[in-house]
């Protein structure tokens, strides 16, 4: 039986990393409550000071939609559509529904990795 999908933005808000646990290499993904996301490479801070692409999203059905600000690195002004399962121990699943954007690439698992600060 297939993991459930994700209802609501509420099963996604925090931040979530893709890569190895001991630092080698990391994506890190920023869901804000304001509907909007960010995304880094290499440590969580960057996500702060540097993110790579930025925008907002959208979640519904099990689908979330990214649409890149004007200002991302990546894939400016472009949308990608991801459908978002719902792991055990605390992990998402992303698989790839539509994105022109190549390398924007967030599918897979990520792990959570911490809450927003208020």
């Amino acid at each position: 039986m297939p993991a459930p999908l994700a209802a609501s933005a509420d099963d996604v808000i925090g931040v979530w990393q893709e890569g190895d646990p001991d630092g080698s290499y990391s994506n890190f993904l920023q869901f804000g409550e304001d509907g909007t996301y960010r995304v880094s490479s290499g440590s969580l801070t960057n996500l702060e000071d540097g993110p790579q692409e930025l925008g907002r999203f959208t979640l519904e059905g099990g689908l979330v939609t990214f649409v890149a600000s004007d200002e991302s690195l990546l894939c400016a002004g472009q949308s990608g559509t991801y459908e978002v399962r719902l792991l055990e121990q605390g992990r998402l699943s992303f698989s790839l529904r539509e994105d022109p954007c190549s390398l924007r690439a967030v599918a897979g698992i990520l792990s959570f990795v911490e809450p927003l600060s208020p």
